[in-house]
């Protein structure tokens, strides 16, 4: 997120060439070069992207260029006090793009994975929280 990319493809033939590039086969306003500079990147950039060129005998298209842009995951995990051998619910928020969820604890993978909270019985303190793009909470 934020960040820039410049795509470029060229076209040989017969002048006069004519460019323009696609976003999910939307020709997008203004982009009528063979460079498309790309900047601020949100995932509402995410597509397929790709050149049309032509001149009066003939239109092609570069090979497709598909840009996902991903929201940096955070997590936030509240604190909780349980006595040993208690049960205890842990509940963490995570803010990001497509977070999945797997618990740890000090003993390895607690099996709870896709779930943004999870009950233990006969507690043994948690160590951390990861999600499949590997934002970590350690308590």
């Amino acid at each position: 997120t934020g960040q820039g990319v410049n795509l470029f493809a060229s076209a040989t033939g017969s002048q006069p060439l004519a460019y323009q590039w696609q976003c999910n086969g939307t020709n997008l306003i203004g982009a009528t070069n063979t460079t498309m500079p790309l900047s601020n990147l949100q995932p509402r950039n995410s597509g397929v992207y790709r050149l049309r060129a032509a001149n009066p005998m003939a239109t092609v298209y570069s090979p497709p260029t598909k840009i996902d842009v991903y929201t940096p995951l955070t997590a936030t995990l509240a604190n909780v006090v349980v006595y040993l051998g208690n049960p205890a619910s842990l509940n963490v928020s995570v803010g990001g793009t497509a977070p999945a969820y797997q618990w740890y604890d000090n003993n390895g993978n607690l099996g709870q994975l896709g779930l943004e909270w999870v009950n233990l019985w006969d507690f043994q303190t948690p160590q951390r929280v990861k999600t499949s793009r590997e934002a970590s909470v350690e308590p």
